[in-house]
Order: structure tokens, then sequence, then C-alpha cells
């Protein structure tokens, strides 16, 4: 005689599996959803590409601003449109490196590649470290400093002083689809940015 829990531990375990048709149903909701969501993921990215060339470009005016303060002697934020970078050195004057040299017109700022060492009264902290920042999918379509006329090309430099002024700028940038962000920096760094959609 068999008790009942010895037939219960006789019978095999059910197998649980999907069917064929279950698993191709599966597939085409998988299909049509990557089909319709492609777009908009295409889309977003580059509109994302976009937002972190203008945060790029607003967190270098940052950094600049910041060393000239912590470090007492002045920066320089250059834009190379044609090459869509950013950079961030140390100022070296041109007066500096030739002391008989007149200068006949105002220049602008360059960026120093030689190791700076502090102006006269700064404290003798390490020197800031040069950045280089590459715009990846976005152009550097234009760059205005005020009391300069006209759309500014080429390698353009702002310099932000010791005491974290700067003059006030705007960028422009644009992605290969034509969206365009406005980037605006006041007098005390302060930057805003304004999306430009066609």
């Amino acid at each position: 005689m068999t008790s009942p829990t010895d037939g219960r531990a006789r019978r095999l375990p059910a197998r649980f599996a999907f069917t064929l048709v279950e698993v191709l149903l599966v597939l085409a909701i998988l299909g049509i959803t990557t089909v319709v969501t492609m777009p908009y993921l295409v889309k977003s990215i580059r509109g994302n590409r976009l937002r972190v060339a203008a945060n790029s470009v607003v967190r270098a005016g940052r950094y600049a601003r910041s060393m000239a303060i912590l470090g007492n002697r002045e920066m320089v934020l250059s834009f190379d449109t044609a090459k869509a970078t950013l950079q961030v050195a140390p100022y070296r004057s041109p007066q500096a490196a030739q002391p008989d040299a007149r200068a006949t017109s105002p220049q602008p700022p360059t960026p120093s590649t030689d190791p700076v060492s502090p102006q006269d009264g700064a404290s003798s902290a390490a020197p800031p470290i040069t950045i280089t920042r590459e715009l990846d999918g976005v152009r550097i379509e234009s760059v205005q400093i005020a009391n300069r006329s006209g759309a500014s090309g080429g390698i353009v430099a702002v310099l932000y002083r010791s005491n974290g002024r700067c003059t006030p700028y705007e960028v422009r940038l644009v992605d290969e689809r034509d969206a365009a962000i406005r980037i605006t920096v006041d007098a005390l760094s302060s930057a805003s940015a304004t999306r430009e959609d066609r």
C-alpha cells in the first residue's frame, strides 16, 4: 500500500517553456518599439551634444575665473573657431616677453604654454593647469567680445583678471542640424545659455 505522499513524490514536475508563437510575438513588439523610439533617441543624442558643448564653455569660464582669483594671476580663455576647441591657460603679456616693445594697438590676450611664475605679491601656489577641450559634433560659429566690432573668427581670447572679472562676451554654438545655443557671459563671469531652435 502506498501513501498519498509517495504518489506526489513520483510525479515529475511540469516543464514550463515558451512556445514559438510567444517568442515571435515578443520579438515583434520589441521591433516595433525600437522603430518608433529610434528617431527620438537620435534627436536626443544630437541635442545632448549641444548641451554638453555649452556646458563645457560655461565650465571653462568658471575654471578660468577660479584660477585667476585663487592664483592671483590673469588667465585666458581662448576659442579656436576653426578647430572647435577651447583652452584655458595662464596669461603672459607680450610686453613681459619683450620689455622694449611698444604696442601700437591693443593686442588680444594670448595664452602662455610656458610655466608662469606668480605676479608680484601673489602666493607661490602651483601654477594652474592648462586645459584644452574639443567640442564633439558642434562648431563655434562666432565669439563676440564687448567693445570689439563684429563677429570674431579664428582664435579669439578672453582675459580673466585676478579679481575674477572679464570682458563680457557671447559665444554661439551650432550643431550639424543647425540647432544653436548662445552663451552670454557678463563682466562678473555669470553665464546664461539660450537655445535658438530653427
